[in-house]
């Protein structure tokens, strides 16, 4: 089963949570949550759910621009319909949130590579990644200081681009095969500091059934 894009949302907090309508789709669906805290560099958020299931954090990245990001992951048990994202910190704080999902993930195994991309004074910004599994799909969270943003060659920008933030979700928008280096190119206006958080996710693997035989002597 093919991987999927499906569905984006976006929103901005100030508070000691904060919530996020996303409805998720179709069979073997993933959800990837990245969240951008402005109010501190050090690593406060303590944790994310989606429709009342807990999220999986993959990484935190502290001092992103004056800022800390956070992504989080959710297939198996992802919940379908229209859910709330939600997020909860150890105080008050604001920021940006993103929630992108997709269908045909693997649900045990998903999050394939990732990698961490920087410039630091560019109006654009190439994020390689080297896949693992074969028919992975890149994706990409860009925090830049300037905006609107932009999508280069063989990359979609599925959110950021007229909402005024400063984050962005990218992925190249088609299945990486044979697995290996693949490019997502991301842009901002003009030349400003801009990094990526980028990760590769794996494709729903149908499991063999096993069907015994009967020899009869």
């Amino acid at each position: 089963m093919a991987i999927a894009f499906d569905a984006a949302s976006m929103g901005n907090f100030a508070a000691s949570s904060c919530t996020l309508a996303h409805t998720v789709t179709g069979t073997n669906p993933g959800l990837l949550v990245f969240i951008v805290n402005y109010a501190h560099v050090t690593d406060v958020c303590t944790g994310v759910t989606y429709g009342g299931v807990a999220m999986t954090r993959l990484s935190n990245v502290n001092n992103v621009l004056g800022a800390s990001v956070w992504a989080y992951w959710l297939a198996e048990s992802c919940p379908t319909g229209a859910n709330n994202i939600v997020a909860s910190f150890s105080g008050s704080e604001s920021g940006e949130v993103i929630g992108v999902s997709y269908t045909g993930v693997n649900q045990s195994n998903t999050v394939d590579a990732s990698i961490l991309t920087s410039s630091s004074s560019s109006s654009t910004l190439a994020s390689a990644l080297t896949s693992i599994a074969d028919n992975c799909w890149h994706i990409g969270c860009c925090l830049a200081n300037s905006r609107p943003f932009s999508a280069g060659a063989s990359t979609y920008l599925w959110k950021g681009d007229t909402l005024g933030y400063n984050i962005a979700v990218f992925d190249n928008g088609a299945a990486i095969t044979p697995a290996g280096s693949n490019t997502i190119n991301e842009g901002a206006t003009g030349a400003t500091a801009m990094r990526s958080y980028d990760i590769s996710i794996a494709p729903y693997v149908a499991t063999a059934s096993f069907i015994p035989q009967i020899i009869m002597s």
